[in-house]
């Protein structure tokens, strides 16, 4: 009898530890402070059709789409436009709203047409897969015909994020048209 019930234990602990081991769909616990931001265009600007994007990243490191893929400290910036963050684990797809910078691009050039937008940093690894939320931050912005109407963007505040910007004039929650497809294509 205490064969059986050793037989069984041990069998149960297998299972056990063979469940804590499955893939978990939800970002890791991550002690660390590592975020992304925008150095500019500022949340709320007015910028002209063709525009500079400056990626922000502390905590983790740059790298080249390819190298190091499994390293989880290290990646490379996607710009989303029109949508919001990618799940974690998920690869970032390759589309018109969706540019990658696998050279380790820290800024891009950007031409969009007139209208208001959603400009999303992704942060992900060296095989596109997303950091998830955690590792991304969106702003809006209007692109307007003429030059930029907006003063420089707000001084970091004491704990390295930005202080709120103000919602432009008329600024709505109306649907965003479809961007234009950058002039120059990004590198994968």
């Amino acid at each position: 009898m205490f064969k059986r019930f050793s037989v069984v234990c041990a069998l149960l602990s297998g299972l056990v530890a063979l469940g804590c081991g499955s893939k978990n769909e939800e970002a890791p616990k991550d002690d660390t402070n590592a975020r992304v931001f925008f150095k500019a265009p500022a949340d709320g600007a007015k910028v002209p059709k063709t525009f500079t994007v400056k990626f922000g990243l502390e905590g983790m490191e740059i790298a080249k789409a390819g190298d190091d893929n499994d390293n989880k400290k290290k990646g490379h910036h996607h710009l989303i436009i029109n949508e919001g963050h990618i799940p974690h684990g998920t690869a970032v797809p390759t589309t018109k709203q969706h540019l990658h910078y696998g050279k380790g691009q820290e800024e891009a050039e950007l031409t969009l047409d007139p209208g208001r937008y959603t400009l999303t940093m992704q942060f992900a690894d060296g095989a596109h897969r997303s950091y998830g939320k955690k590792m991304s931050a969106s702003i809006n912005i209007t692109v307007v015909d003429g030059p930029d109407k907006t003063p420089a963007p707000p001084a970091p505040t004491p704990s390295g994020g930005t202080a709120p910007s103000a919602q432009p004039a008329g600024a709505t929650s109306a649907p965003m048209k479809a961007p234009k497809p950058p002039t120059s294509a990004p590198a994968y």
